[in-house]
């Protein structure tokens, strides 16, 4: 078990920066009235870059494009890949210029596996074929098999999720992966007043491009160089609650979200409704229990 005044305190500041985001108001009637003058300033400056390119805003898919590869990968020194691999994510952090990297801290906390609620996002490599450089992939949320720290764990398919699909997916000579999911679930869980508060997050349009490094004889998988980018949906998160301090009662999750503009349209109806975010991370091997 963790010493909670740290939780306290990282869970609080983020906690406070989500506060100033959603409460924070001029201290008099001139600061009012400047703030009223420069809202409707840029409200003229975005009807104008809205006439000027006629209302087009960035399609999500456009926006989180990683540029996967078109055509074979070059299997030129391809290391002896064993068919499936394990995997959990052991770090992960928003880009500084992503959406949501004011949650850094907060994940960062959580990725501890040892806590009795940890953030576990599983991945699971199979079908790998050295000669064509294929793969299949799938990602989301996990739960520990047995006690916290033992190593294996089960696809989250409580209320609200599924067990993930597989996708398709390629790698080359040099461990270089490259792949799309239609969908990851990242779940954060935090003990409040009543029952643990289970937050789940759908980021949609993941693009995964990294490395598999493999020891010579294709044993003790990582995944290295992580980048990631995906789409968090608002219409997704209307009603989602989370807590960011353990015992306080839950708050939207939009208004953590809307510390940053949305910045694409993932609906295709010329309208920003959408975070595109990035992100890096990296994984370590573990045992995915069926």
């Amino acid at each position: 078990m963790k010493i909670w005044s740290r939780k306290f305190l990282v869970l609080a500041l983020v906690g406070m920066l989500a506060g100033v985001a959603a409460c924070g108001e001029p201290e008099d009637e001139d600061n009012q009235d400047n703030a009223t003058n420069q809202n409707n300033d840029e409200q003229n400056n975005n009807q104008n870059n809205t006439n000027q390119n006629g209302g087009d805003v960035p399609a999500c898919e456009d926006m989180s494009d990683l540029g996967i590869r078109d055509g074979d990968p070059d299997m030129t020194g391809v290391a002896d890949y064993a068919p499936d691999y394990d995997l959990i994510f052991n770090a992960f952090a928003f880009d500084d210029e992503s959406p949501a990297n004011g949650l850094n801290p907060v994940v960062d906390l959580f990725m501890d596996q040892e806590d009795d609620y940890p953030i576990i996002v599983l991945v699971e490599l199979s079908d790998i074929d050295t000669a064509t450089g294929d793969l299949m992939i799938r990602g989301g949320a996990g739960l520990h098999a047995g006690e916290p720290g033992g190593g294996e764990y089960v696809w989250d398919v409580s209320e609200g999720l599924e067990e993930p699909d597989s996708a398709q997916g390629t790698i080359d000579g040099e461990g270089r992966m490259m792949a799309a999911l239609p969908l990851l679930n990242f779940v954060a869980t935090v003990e409040t007043d009543e029952e643990p508060l289970k937050t789940i997050i759908p980021i949609r349009n993941i693009q995964l491009d990294a490395v598999v490094d493999v020891a010579a004889d294709g044993s003790d998988p990582s995944i290295t160089d992580g980048d990631l980018a995906g789409v968090i949906y608002r219409e997704d998160v209307a009603e989602v609650q989370i807590a960011l301090v353990p015992g306080a009662e839950g708050l939207p999750l939009t208004q953590v979200l809307d510390r940053d503009p949305m910045n694409c349209d993932f609906s295709g109806d010329g309208e920003a409704d959408a975070w595109a975010l990035w992100a890096t991370f990296s994984a370590e091997q573990t045992v995915i229990v069926e």
